[in-house]
Parts: C-alpha cells; sequence; structure tokens
C-alpha cells in the first residue's frame, strides 16, 4: 500500500526547519511505500530551497503552485498523489513518530470510514499567558482538538487538516477541496477542511477519531498577541456561517439572520465597554469579532444571491 501525506507552505520557513526534522523520525507502516508531497504555493522567502534540500533524505516530491491558496495548492498536489490513503497536514506540525502507524492502522480496522483525524496538541513557543489558556477558545484559535476527544465516530466538523487523512476514493469520486475558501491572500474564511468534511458527510462518508495518532502544532509568538487571536475570531464567525447558513432552527430571523444574533452582538458590546481593561473584556471582544464575521459572511452571501438571478438572465 502507498500511503502519500501532502501539505502546502506559503512562506513556511519559520517552522518548516523542525517540522521536516521532525518527519525524519516518523515510522512508516509495514509493508507501506511513503510518499510525500509539499507544494511550494507562491512563498517569497527560502521555502522552497529548505524542501529541496528535504527531498535529499525525505520521499519528498516539492512541487510550485503560484495561484494563492491552500486549497488550490492541496488540488495540485492530489494530482501526484499514488497513495490508497492520502494524509494532510500543514507546515507547522510535529508529528508522533508512531502517527502515520496509528493512521494506517485505523484506515485498516474501520474500513468503513473514510476520513480519519488525531489529536493536534500544542507546542507553545513559551508558557502561554493566563488569558490565553483561561479566556481564549483554544480550539477554533489554534486548531487544537480536545485532549479528552476518545476513539469513534465523528462528527466530520471535529476533523482538521492538520491531522486528517482521506481515502483516494473519495477523491476518484470526484470530491476536491473548495477553493474559494480556506487561507490564502487576505481576510479569508477559515473551516477549508471542515466544509469538505461536511459535505463528503453528505455523501456518506463516515469520520473516525483516532486519539493515538497525533501531531503537535507549533504555536508562534505572534499567535499570542491578542490582535491576532481576535483575527482568528473574525474569520471563524465567517465560517459559522457558512456552516450554519440554511440550518434555521425556527427562531425568528431578520432577512434570514437569527434575530438574537443581534441582540448578544449589543450585549457582548455593552460588557466590553464595562469591564475594558480587564482579562474578561477579552471575552466579550473574541465574541464581538466573531459576530462581526458572521454578519459579514451574511451579508456577502445575501449580496451574491441577489446578483444571481440578474446574472443568469444575461446569459
Amino acid at each position: 500500500m502507498t500511503l502519500t501525506v501532502l501539505f502546502a507552505s506559503h512562506n513556511g520557513a519559520g517552522t518548516l526547519p523542525a517540522m521536516l526534522q521532525a518527519f525524519k523520525s516518523v515510522i512508516v507502516p509495514e509493508a507501506c511505500e511513503l510518499q510525500i508531497i509539499a507544494v511550494d504555493n507562491d512563498s517569497s522567502d527560502n521555502t522552497h530551497a529548505l524542501l529541496q534540500a528535504a527531498s535529499a533524505e525525505l520521499p519528498l516530491t516539492v512541487l510550485q503552485h503560484r495561484a494563492r491558496g491552500k486549497n488550490r495548492a492541496l488540488n495540485a498536489g492530489l494530482a501526484l498523489a499514488r497513495g490508497e490513503l492520502i494524509v494532510f497536514t500543514d507546515d507547522d506540525v510535529l508529528p508522533d513518530p508512531n502517527w502515520l502507524v496509528e493512521l494506517h492502522r485505523s484506515a485498516l480496522a474501520h474500513t468503513e470510514f473514510d476520513i480519519f483525524g488525531g489529536h493536534i496538541l500544542p507546542h507553545w513557543p513559551s508558557p502561554p499567558p493566563r488569558w490565553v489558556l483561561e479566556k481564549t477558545p483554544l480550539g477554533v484559535t489554534f486548531g487544537l482538538t480536545d485532549p479528552q476527544m476518545p476513539a469513534g465516530d465523528v462528527f466530520p466538523g471535529l476533523i482538521w487538516g492538520a491531522n486528517m487523512m482521506v481515502r483516494r476514493t473519495v477523491f476518484d469520486a470526484g470530491m476536491r477541496f473548495n477553493e474559494q475558501i480556506g487561507p490564502s491572500a487576505g481576510q479569508y474564511v477559515m473551516g477549508s477542511e471542515t466544509e469538505f468534511n461536511l459535505r463528503a458527510h453528505a455523501q456518506g462518508r463516515r469520520c473516525w477519531f483516532e486519539p493515538r495518532a497525533a501531531v503537535q502544532h507549533i504555536i508562534r509568538p505572534k499567535q499570542l498577541d491578542p490582535q491576532w487571536v481576535i483575527q482568528r475570531a473574525y474569520r471563524f464567525g465567517r465560517n459559522a456561517w457558512n456552516q450554519q447558513a440554511g440550518n434555521g432552527d425556527g427562531t425568528p430571523t431578520f432577512l434570514g439572520m437569527p434575530r438574537w444574533r443581534f441582540r448578544s452582538f449589543i450585549d457582548h458590546r455593552l460588557k466590553a465597554l464595562r469591564l475594558r481593561g480587564t482579562d474578561e473584556a477579552f471575552v466579550h471582544e473574541w465574541e464581538l469579532a466573531f459576530l462581526r464575521g458572521f454578519f459579514a459572511q451574511w451579508w456577502q452571501t445575501r449580496r451574491a444571491d441577489a446578483r444571481a438571478p440578474a446574472a443568469g438572465g444575461s446569459r
């Protein structure tokens, strides 16, 4: 069996050396051939040189893809993938030596499942501030899984791109990553793997979580800055609208937006003002940024839907 590991990197020189070094200790499952595909996604630093140097010691193929966007790069890399199992990760992870062994074992043991994920744990640059650990949603902010999540059938939105494996049959059936979302230039929409997994799940694909297949996510110092965290909240809000749109629960709405969201925004705004300068205020600032992203994606979607009939009529 061939096992393909695929990742994209845009200006990843800060974390790639540690990641590639860790890959040298990853155990290849018995009777498997390993193929690693790294897509240099329009980097302007020495990412390409680092990847090319690593190919002397790893079964690594380097592909250059100029069109910015992680999902565009991954779709391009899929064209080279030979594996029956395709493992996705990021350029800022440190895989456990048994990472691939455990993913492979799960695929053999759970043949009724098509998408697999494992733990994503933090690799902090230094002990994180108290406000990060106590006031920040660590999962959506840093892409970390719940350390208590057990093995088993799992909601597709809880398997994330830093540690995710997909059977080739899913891609042979025509599935690809949505190139309109995911890391790219500008204020992009988060949640590209979540969107992919939910779409695959709607087609009958099931997801399995394997806690013994673990990687560590390298948290960079800039990611401990409050403004960086707030930007993540905004991006997460945009993704949340995409996930929740059309899944109404019967609550009153205004132009498709649940009215309670507007009340929630006002409530968090007042509390943020009242608690200004305290750690508690950050909780409400995070919620405000999330809601701004939620509202922004709602409005953008409404404008696109309003233009669609006119565009269709002009053809």
